[in-house]
């Protein structure tokens, strides 16, 4: 009794565990992802502000040649020349820039640190946020490099003590800006900082008011285009070195213990309902024998043909359900090819993949977004969700076969 309740218990919890990680993967968008370092020249320290005897070089969108970070703003210009070639593949681009820690100063002297997203048009497209107070950053903002700012709640009432802060000023890195917005704050798996303030990615590179840790280019890819092509090609064209990410094909990863252990389960199932679909056809050729023994074929006809066409349905659902529990055992392989290695297609290949693994394991700098560290995660539930399941089974108590001779007796 207790081995059955603990069984239970582990099935129960796999279950859950797998239905939740799987849906948690799924929810992330299946964007394409290139981040890489930022220049050395970028991540050096700010100069110190110039003092300044009016405030001209304060306007909204201003640049202040005296602190721009040329590197920055080279890499902006050379994602401008090559972003064309995006276009055709992918429905939405965006160039960002991301630090870790940046300490926002506000009126009255308070301050608050957190991360830094510099972002680019097209942002807010591929990573929605819910804004509570106030807008968002209009598309000529981004483009030119006005001086406002994005909040998240939590960071307002961190700076500000109140959270309708619109219209209110901040200082970063000896900068003013503008607040024009309030965003919902939800830190999620993967987010490093509690929170955080959003700036146009020209702003920080003509004004150099902060140190951007990495910088990454993000594109959601049409349906049915090969985008991940064209996205790398111009990637690397832009600044070569960096870490790529498909978040499809991620999701895909995360989920594949769990989609292994539902094709299994239900070939079980196929399993068991074709041996007893036989044993259907076999009872029914001898009912079909007895009854003409009685009557003649021509008065067993309508019967035959009715339980001949209940059959023929049967034949056709066990085809039906073999074939989408094998298109969904092999999806992620047609889906993704990277799946299958070269040495099962050319075996001269062998060392050449070995190699190849090798490098990537060893690779001297792999960086990580945020989504990817989310569908990575709950690729680790998933696998312990399958563990359970498996445990679950494992530990399942058997039924005792009683011989024939006691159970006459």
């Amino acid at each position: 009794m207790r081995r059955g309740l603990f069984s239970l218990l582990l099935l129960a919890a796999g279950v859950a565990l797998c239905a939740y990680a799987s849906a948690s993967a799924y929810a992330v968008p299946g964007l394409l992802q290139y981040v890489t370092v930022a220049d050395a020249q970028a991540l050096e320290a700010p100069q110190e502000p110039q003092a300044r005897q009016d405030g001209e070089g304060m306007a909204f969108g201003q640049p202040d040649a005296a602190r721009a970070d040329t590197a920055l703003l080279s890499r902006i210009q050379s994602f401008e020349d090559l972003r064309e070639g995006l276009a055709a593949d992918t429905t939405a681009y965006a160039l960002s820039g991301y630090a870790p820690q940046a300490t926002v100063t506000a009126e009255g002297g308070t301050a608050a640190a957190g991360a830094l997203y510099a972002v680019g048009e097209g942002y807010f497209t591929l990573y929605p946020r819910y804004l509570l107070r106030g807008r968002l950053l209009y598309p000529e903002e981004l483009e030119q490099g006005a001086r406002v700012a994005l909040l998240d709640e939590q960071f307002a009432l961190a700076v500000f003590r109140m959270a309708d802060v619109t219209g209110r000023e901040i200082e970063l890195g000896g900068q003013t800006f503008r607040v024009v917005g309030v965003l919902r704050h939800a830190r999620g798996v993967g987010q490093e900082a509690q929170q955080g303030v959003y700036v146009p990615l020209r702003a920080v590179a003509e004004t150099a008011c902060c140190q951007l840790q990495t910088l990454q280019l993000t594109a959601a890819p049409a349906p049915g285009s090969g985008a991940m092509t064209a996205f790398r090609s111009v990637a690397t064209a832009w600044m070569p070195g960096g870490t790529l990410y498909d978040l499809r094909q991620e999701r895909v990863g995360a989920t594949i213990w769990p989609r292994f252990l539902l094709c299994a389960l239900g070939f079980a199932a196929w399993g068991a309902c074709a041996r007893r679909f036989g044993r259907g056809v076999r009872r029914l050729g001898g009912r079909l024998r007895t009854r003409l023994r009685e009557q003649y074929m021509t008065r067993l006809l309508p019967w035959f043909s009715v339980q001949v066409l209940l059959r023929a349905l049967g034949v056709a659902a066990l085809a039906l359900t073999a074939a989408a529990l094998f298109t969904a055992l092999v999806q992620p392989v047609y889906t993704f090819p990277e799946y299958v290695p070269a040495v099962l297609v050319e075996p001269e290949e062998i060392a050449a993949t070995f190699w190849k693994l090798q490098t990537q394991g060893s690779a001297q700098l792999m960086l990580r977004t945020e989504q990817s560290i989310r569908v990575a995660y709950f690729g680790g539930m998933s696998r312990w969700g399958v563990a359970f399941v498996l445990g679950g089974l494992a530990c399942r108590p058997r039924r005792r076969r009683i011989p024939a001779a006691r159970a006459a007796a």
